[in-house]
């Protein structure tokens, strides 16, 4: 089975590609997203073979969403315009569908999909560590906006329901995202988990008293379940 999923922010458009996949015996939709941002989170966490994405979205288009991912699956553009096309095929898009389409449309992409899905060499089982220091930096969506945040900037992140607060120097920063989600893009050479709400900048911390950790105004509590990693963690880095 080939794992997929389909970013459109046109929810008919969602559904019916939705439909035409359970046709088609060979592809297993793991989910759909409204929102490239959300597919970006998943595709971090979760192992997926082919992405269908519309290239035409507000704030975040398919060639951004493409070029913003660090492991890129197999990639098909399901689009209502063809002006992206050759953009799509420099950034190695399998195939460009433009809408209104056919199942049998789609079921030749597919077919095209398998052959080169079937055609790769097998995955040799070995353990690569993606150096901390590859990227210095990290995209964010806030108010309509992308902004890039340096790693460097960030004092602490907090965990607010649905959203995040990323806290630098100059300012702070709101973002629809998990914080689970986005401790997965941070290196754990420099950051770490303190509490279900907090991430902190380990290399910013000013001090530690009891279960608190200080970092410029900031007073950030250390919860019990995380507690004994944390100070293994800082008395490895003690002189």
């Amino acid at each position: 089975m080939i794992k997929c999923i389909a970013v459109d922010d046109n929810v008919t458009a969602l559904k019916v590609l939705e439909e035409h996949i359970a046709n088609i015996p060979f592809l297993e939709l793991l989910k759909t997203f409204e929102n490239p941002f959300d597919a970006i989170d998943f595709l971090s966490r979760e192992q997926v073979d082919l992405m269908f994405t519309e290239v035409d979205m507000p704030v975040l288009n398919g060639i951004q969403l493409i070029n913003s991912l660090v492991k890129q699956p197999i990639l098909v553009i399901i689009s209502n315009s063809d002006k992206y096309a050759i953009d799509a095929f420099q950034l190695n898009v399998l195939d460009y569908i433009l809408k209104p389409f056919s199942f049998d449309r789609l079921v030749r992409a597919a077919n095209k999909v398998r052959e080169y899905y079937n055609m790769k060499p097998a995955p040799v089982k070995v353990h690569v560590k993606i150096a901390d220091d590859m990227y210095d930096y990290i995209f964010v969506k806030s108010d309509y906006k992308i902004i890039r945040i340096g790693f460097e900037d960030i004092l602490l992140i907090e965990g607010l329901k649905d959203y995040v607060k990323i806290h630098t120097l100059e300012k702070s920063v709101l973002s629809l995202l998990s914080l689970k989600g986005l401790e997965t893009r941070l290196p754990a050479s420099r950051f770490m988990r303190v509490h279900r709400s907090y991430i902190v900048a380990l290399n910013k911390i000013d001090s530690i008293e009891k279960s608190r950790i200080k970092i410029e105004k900031y007073y950030i509590p250390i919860s019990d379940s995380y507690k004994e990693v944390f100070f293994k963690r800082i008395e490895s880095q003690n002189l």
